[in-house]
C-alpha cells in the first residue's frame, strides 16, 4: 500500500472509529464555530474536523516589569492575562471610503521575545483551567503557523521547536523566531482601518488569541492562534499582502485561527488601499486545491512520525524539528532551558 493510500484509509477509518468517542469526551465543551464549520465542510479538506470553540484571551505584555522567561512566576503570567479579552469588531467594509492612503509612520519596533512571545502555556492554562478542556484528551498544541510548517516540510527554514508539557505526553509546537515587530507596518495600519481605529494610532502591543480544539487526522489538537478581528462572533483573518506570495499559507492560517473568512485589502504601489474583498475559506481552498490536497497528507505523515518519536524520547527539554529529503521528521534535542515553557515547577503550579 502506498503512503497516499495509507493516509486516505487512515482518514476514512478515523471518521468511523473516533466520532462517537470524540463527541462523548467533548460533550461538556462549547460547540465549534458555526460558520467556520460550514466553510470547512465546503472545502476538500478531509483531515480537519472542528470539535470546540474555546473562545479568546488577550495577552497584555508588561514591557517595564517582567522577569527572564525561565524565572517568571504564576502571578506574573496571570497579571498579563485578560481572560475576557476579545478581538476588535470588523467594521462594515462598505462604509470605508477608498482609496485609503497608508501613512509613513515612524517605526514602532519591538523585539518578539518574552513577554511579547512564548505565552503558549498561558493559552493552555486558559483552555484547561478556565474553559474546561482536559489536557489528557489532546495530543498536540499548535501555534498559529505550525500547520504551514508541517504542510510544506518547513521549506522556509524557520526554527520550530517541540517540547512535551511536563507530566503529559502532549507535544507543544511553536516557532522560535525573535524577529522585530513593527506596529507601523502597512499590515498593522490596515488592521486598524478595518477595526475602526485611527490609522496612525500608537498603542502598546497586545495580542488576542483564539483557542479551538480540532481533530486533525487521528489526533486532537489545541490551536492557539492570533485573531485579527471579529465578525458575527467568529475570528476574521486580516491581510493586505499580495495573494501572489500566499501559496497555501493563508488558507492554513485561517484553519489554525478558526477564521471562516479573510478580509483582504488590495494595495496600489504599496502605499494605498484601493479595495477590500472578503475571501471565504472555501474559495481560498479552491484556489490552491491541488497543493492543499498534497499538504494535508504531509501534515498527517509528519504528526504520525512526530507522535511516535515523542513517545519514545526521554528528553525533557526542547527539540528542534527538521525534515529529511524524504520528508521524515528529525528531532534534534536542544540544551539549556526551554524556550517554549517556563520552569517545570511553574507549569506544574499553573496547570494544577
Amino acid at each position: 500500500m502506498s503512503s497516499t493510500d495509507a493516509i486516505d484509509e487512515l482518514t476514512a477509518s478515523l471518521k468511523k472509529q473516533t466520532l462517537e468517542d470524540t463527541v462523548e469526551k467533548s460533550s461538556h465543551l462549547p460547540p465549534p464555530g458555526k460558520r467556520f464549520t460550514e466553510e470547512l465542510d465546503k472545502t476538500g479538506f478531509t483531515i480537519f474536523r472542528p470539535i470546540s470553540d474555546l473562545g479568546f484571551f488577550e495577552w497584555k505584555p508588561d514591557l517595564k516589569v517582567h522577569s527572564p522567561f525561565n524565572k517568571v512566576s504564576v502571578d506574573e503570567l496571570k497579571r498579563q492575562l485578560d481572560v475576557k479579552g476579545a478581538p476588535a469588531l470588523l467594521v462594515e467594509t462598505r462604509s470605508i471610503r477608498f482609496p485609503v492612503a497608508l501613512s509613513y509612520l515612524s517605526p514602532q519596533i519591538y523585539k518578539k521575545q518574552y513577554p511579547l512571545s512564548n505565552y503558549e502555556i498561558v493559552g493552555v492554562y486558559v483552555a484547561t483551567k478556565i474553559r474546561g478542556l482536559q489536557l489528557d484528551e489532546i495530543d498536540f498544541v499548535f501555534g498559529g503557523s505550525t500547520l504551514s510548517m508541517l504542510a510544506n516540510e518547513n521549506e522556509n527554514g524557520k526554527k520550530y521547536l517541540v517540547t512535551k508539557i511536563p507530566g503529559t505526553s502532549v507535544g507543544l509546537i511553536a516557532k522560535d523566531d525573535e524577529y522585530d515587530l513593527n506596529l507601523a507596518d502597512s499590515g498593522f495600519q490596515f488592521e486598524r482601518v478595518v477595526t475602526g481605529k485611527r490609522i496612525d494610532a500608537r498603542e502598546e502591543p497586545t495580542f488576542t488569541e483564539h483557542l479551538q480544539l480540532m481533530q486533525v487526522g487521528p489526533f486532537k489538537v489545541l490551536f492557539i492562534a492570533e485573531a485579527d478581528a471579529l465578525k458575527d462572533g467568529e475570528p476574521v483573518e486580516v491581510a493586505c499582502s499580495s495573494p501572489y506570495y500566499w501559496g497555501i499559507k493563508k488558507c492554513l492560517q485561517c484553519v489554525s485561527s478558526g477564521s471562516p473568512v479573510l478580509c483582504h485589502g488590495t494595495k496600489y504601489r504599496g502605499s494605498t488601499i484601493t479595495s477590500i474583498t472578503m475571501k471565504a475559506l472555501s474559495a481560498m481552498y479552491e484556489s490552491n486545491s491541488v497543493q492543499l490536497r498534497k499538504a494535508q497528507k504531509h501534515i498527517i505523515n509528519a504528526l504520525v512520525d512526530l507522535k511516535e518519536q515523542l513517545e519514545n524520547s526521554t528528553h525533557s527539554g526542547d527539540s528542534e524539528i527538521s525534515f529529511s529529503y524524504t520528508g521524515k521528521i528529525n528531532l534534534r534535542d536542544q540544551r539549556g532551558p526551554s524556550k517554549l515553557l517556563p520552569s517545570f515547577d511553574l507549569v506544574k503550579e499553573l496547570l494544577a
